[in-house]
């Protein structure tokens, strides 16, 4: 089935020990305003979907993909996300400092970090930024240079 878990504004914790969606019917809604943020820490096993059998976790009511965390703990086993030609979908910054990260048909719409530098990718996508989001950066970092050398000249 489908749960929803309703924020408010500011930041919203969720502790679990468990986070599985394992089954085509079964779905996590994140929901809270676009000034809210939700930051699930997950103890033990983080699965969304099979190969067989696609999950998601999607965000509504205003809230950014990017306002949300998923801590995973400790060590244990490899966070898993997987579907069929990237039929699951997690929205959401996938933070995992002591695990390895699995994502197999799979969809991570906002960030992956693994400390343990192990992620394994089939047939899955994460977003990048667009290019004219990396022009932006360029000119920007263009325009500091810049201005550290005019500061430069000037001593």
């Amino acid at each position: 089935g489908t749960i929803t878990l309703t924020g408010g504004s500011g930041l919203n914790v969720v502790n679990l020990t468990n986070l599985e969606l394992n089954s085509g019917s079964e779905k996590l809604i994140l929901s809270a305003p676009t000034n809210g943020y939700f930051v699930i820490n997950v103890s033990g096993i983080f699965s969304v979907g099979t190969t067989s059998s696609p999950a998601d976790i999607t965000v509504a009511g205003g809230l950014s993909q990017l306002h949300v965390l998923y801590n995973v703990e400790g060590t244990g086993s490899a966070v898993s996300f997987s579907g069929s030609w990237a039929n699951t979908d997690v929205q959401g910054v996938v933070l995992a400092p002591y695990r390895d990260i699995a994502l197999n048909g799979a969809t991570v719409d906002g960030e992956v970090v693994s400390g343990n530098l192990n992620i394994t990718v089939n047939y899955s996508t994460v977003d990048v930024p667009e290019p004219a989001t990396l022009m932006f950066l360029a000119t920007g970092l263009a325009g500091v240079g810049l201005r550290i050398r005019r500061i430069g000249r000037r001593t």
